[in-house]
């Protein structure tokens, strides 16, 4: 028999408790954390005593684990897999498994009560037979069918409500969740592989397993241009590496398995056809996934000179954390090209449109070199946690932003003005240059500019004095034959956000260059106006990555005026309030901002989300929050369209707010 799981341990502390991940009874079998140890163990038990082996790799350290135990009866062997890879073997295990009468439990051993798992249990996969390392890394990132061939019971969790758990496989052993709420109790799993949707057209991608993988990783589009492709091995390929030191495109020759080998950490990049076996039909969207090892180790990107881009990529088959990961001599901000929207998000520790600078699985972003020789190094500490799950509170102290969202008809995009205590008037570390799109279509574009730099993040000082003007441009642009940007007239909306903008900033007035319009953003959150023709520039320039020229003079001035600070003191809220949810309605995700008073005895605060009939759906802080002003971004996760009742509470004082949440 074979049993796996993917599991995240969340209370990886108490290893004195036998953890069971998937178990029946201690009198049949169980895999589960080996007593006193943060290892995993496998035993089975033939009616006359247990027997068992133990791994050797820390299952209990806060990530996700792909976790297997065999029983090869053929072989008289017990193994254990932790991760794909080979943790433990013991040899001469002769054996008939008792069949006792305790059910199949998966999160606890009904035999032995308490022996709980305090975490996360994903994809659990019964087998009838000894499933070999091959078989179980061909397997370990890919959700099954159902219809294996000695597949008993597959469990992949993809529920999302109720207290059921199904049985993808024809024996239909349906699951009772016991202890669960039908909906909040359900979280975002496992990342086993990333969906590919969309139309034809570029994507920056990374895998979480390196070596000579691109044939596997692949396998779901069309490939040309190379040996190993689908089509011929001449002519254009459609799968790039970026030469760091020479700012190109290296195109690769070979993905065969004997072929080019991906780097942990490195990004490459695809044109992706939307017919994927070239018979005339789109075919998107497909999975890509990939058999192998998952990295373990930290990986690094080094010797990138002063100015010039690297292509990095997330390294893990987890979500990691921009903020996390150890830079030096790097800008603060990193880009990812979005293919939905055509554009490029970004995130530079405290503002963009990259949420929270979570770079998922599978996902390659561009990093560049400042003030010395760049390095970048990932490590398995970087990890956010739970896949998926974009949300965390953040503290305003010493950052804020205010976001711009323009939109014209289908046509989107944001911009963003940053304040954190490492900023500049000037360029600095953490400005954000607005790039210019790997596929040239039509769009709305909102920057600012530094220095005649395109910014996407215009970073500031925290604190100042005085006044600073910032040349502010929106611009409708269409594309010619020659692959020119066509500046356009077009009529266009714009609206702000400023829940977190920093009380150092006093006003904030925007001028239109063109008609002398003066709109001041404290006393409204939106204005209509007509971008300019002023001509055309390139699209696509002449380096690897690109930034928005300046076209003329700038549509808008953005003037920000800065107040004096006396003490910290002064700032703190003097009363405690829930401020307006924005946006709302909402979708994916909105932020809350409620303040805390400086006061002696600080309450517990709590920040609960209801349904209209009164039942609690989420928890999002229970806790005591330290004075100062708090802002929570809520995305929710498996929660229906509709309306919302935000409570805070903090000793005798309950504020609620409505909210609309919209898929």
């Amino acid at each position: 028999m074979t049993v796996e799981a993917w599991i995240k341990l969340d209370d990886f502390g108490a290893i004195n408790e036998w953890e069971a991940f998937v178990a029946k009874g201690d009198g049949a079998w169980r895999l589960h954390r080996a007593y006193g140890t943060d290892k995993l163990n496998f035993a089975i038990n033939n009616g006359i005593g247990s027997l068992n082996i133990t791994g050797t790799t820390n299952i209990a350290d806060g990530g996700w684990h792909h976790i297997v135990g065999v029983f090869d009866n053929d072989n008289d062997k017990l193994m254990i897999y932790v991760n794909g890879s080979l943790d433990g073997t013991s040899a001469g295990v002769t054996a008939t498994i008792d069949n006792t009468a305790y059910k199949v439990a998966i999160g606890e051993n009904l035999q032995n009560t308490g022996r709980y798992v305090d975490g996360k249990i994903d994809e659990v996969r019964i087998w009838n037979d000894a499933r070999t390392q091959a078989e179980i890394q061909a397997n370990m990132y890919t959700e099954l069918t159902g219809s294996e061939s000695n597949l008993v019971a597959y469990y992949n969790m993809n529920g999302g409500r109720g207290t059921s758990l199904m049985d993808l496989t024809t024996n239909n052993n349906t699951g009772t969740l016991t202890n669960m709420a039908s909906s909040s109790d359900w979280v975002s799993g496992f990342e086993k592989g990333v969906t590919i949707s969309g139309n034809s057209g570029f994507r920056l991608m990374s895998s979480p397993v390196a070596g000579t993988i691109y044939s596997d990783l692949l396998s779901e589009l069309w490939t040309q241009g190379m040996t190993g492709s689908d089509g011929p091995n001449s002519g254009d390929a459609n799968v790039w590496i970026m030469d760091v030191a020479n700012q190109t495109w290296t195109s690769l020759t070979d993905i065969s398995t004997s072929g080019n080998s991906q780097t942990a950490g490195v990004g490459f990049m695809v044109y992706v056809f939307a017919d994927t076996d070239y018979d005339g039909t789109d075919n998107l969207p497909v999975t890509l996934s990939v058999s192998g090892t998952e990295n373990s180790s930290s990986a690094s990107i080094t010797s990138i000179a002063d100015g010039n881009w690297a292509l990095a990529g997330n390294p893990y088959a987890s979500t990691i954390d921009w903020d996390l990961l150890t830079k030096s001599s790097l800008l603060a901000t990193v880009s990812i090209w979005d293919d939905a929207s055509s554009a490029y998000v970004s995130w530079n520790g405290s503002a963009g449109s990259l949420t929270d600078g979570l770079i998922a699985p599978y996902q390659g972003f561009w990093i560049q070199a400042s003030g010395g020789t760049g390095s970048l190094t990932i490590e398995t500490a970087d990890k956010s946690g739970t896949a998926g799950t974009f949300y965390r509170i953040l503290e305003s102290e010493n950052t804020g932003n205010i976001s711009f969202n323009i939109s014209s008809g289908s046509f989107t995009d944001k911009t963003y003005i940053s304040f954190r205590d490492d900023g500049d008037f000037g360029l600095d570390i953490a400005d954000g240059y607005k790039l210019l799109p790997i596929s040239p279509t039509e769009r709305v574009v909102g920057l600012s500019f530094v220095e005649e730099n395109g910014l996407d993040i215009n970073n500031l000082p925290f604190e100042g004095e005085g006044s600073v003007e910032i040349p502010f441009d929106v611009m409708k642009l269409t594309v010619d034959e020659d692959y020119n940007f066509i500046t356009n007239e077009e009529a266009l909306s714009m609206t702000w956000d400023l829940s977190k903008l920093p009380e150092t900033i006093l006003n904030l007035i925007l001028t239109n260059n063109f008609t002398g319009e003066v709109t001041d953003l404290l006393l409204q959150n939106e204005l209509s106006f007509f971008t300019q023709s002023k001509g055309s520039f390139l699209s696509y320039g002449t380096e690897t990555v690109n930034i928005y020229p300046e076209v003329g003079e700038s549509l808008f001035t953005l003037t920000i005026e800065y107040g004096a600070l006396s003490s910290k003191s002064d700032l703190l809220p003097k009363t405690f309030t829930l401020h307006p949810v924005y946006p709302n309605p909402f979708n994916p995700s909105t932020t809350i901002t409620f303040d805390v008073p400086l006061i002696e005895t600080l309450d517990l605060t709590s920040l609960q989300v209801f349904d209209m009939k009164g039942r609690l759906v989420e928890t999002l802080i229970n806790k005591t929050m330290k004075p100062g002003s708090h802002q929570f971004q809520w995305n929710p996760i498996n929660l229906s369209s509709g309306i919302y009742m935000i409570k805070l509470k903090s000793g005798q004082k309950i504020f609620t707010q409505k909210v609309t949440y919209i898929k």
